[in-house]
């Protein structure tokens, strides 16, 4: 994603990882319609099985940012992301110490950090496939708590355990498909 940020020549950038897809053929339009006065835009997620049959494991809806937001265990889904060149250029860098959760601290440090024009679309941006290296198993899971938890430390002054550390399981749960829902 870095060598992305430096190579990128258009007005905008975002990323989708080789597991992932755009949701519908109309959705970079929607997110090119929001960014005509947005400096970040982003929108939902579906998590599936497979590209193939599409079977839905989680929905993430994006909602609206809030200036305290992450405080509360919130972020956007990363593969629906999408900034503007002068955000990548304040934001800087992926900090690829964060092993599975670089793109939470980029997203905190871009929204958190910074008084962007931010809008959320509320439609299903991308389709994102479940078992990658950030969705393998429970550890990871925690892995990547611990890891936002760093974040928040570093950039937010949280404390040491804080609120969103229960509270990104809790929406975590709420986002999981219920069979015949």
């Amino acid at each position: 994603m870095n060598k992305g940020l430096r190579l990128f020549q258009g007005d905008a950038v975002g990323f989708l990882n080789s597991d992932d897809t755009s949701h519908d053929p109309a959705a970079l339009g929607d997110i090119a319609a929001a960014m005509q006065d947005s400096d970040i835009v982003y929108g939902d997620l579906n998590m599936v099985t497979d590209h193939c049959t599409k079977r839905l494991v989680r929905s993430w809806r994006g909602g609206i940012f809030k200036r305290y937001s992450f405080q509360l265990g919130w972020v956007p889904p990363h593969p629906t992301f999408y900034m503007r060149r002068e955000v990548a250029q304040k934001v800087g860098d992926y900090d690829l110490s964060y092993v599975t959760t670089a793109d939470y601290d980029y997203m905190l440090r871009a929204l958190a950090l910074n008084k962007f024009r931010v809008r959320y679309v509320p439609r299903v941006i991308a389709d994102f496939q479940m078992g990658g290296i950030s969705t393998r198993d429970w550890r990871v899971t925690i892995r990547g708590n611990l890891e936002c938890l760093r974040s928040g430390r570093v950039h937010l002054n949280a404390p040491i355990i804080d609120a969103a550390f229960f509270l990104r399981f809790i929406r975590r749960i709420f986002q999981i498909r219920r069979s015949g829902v």
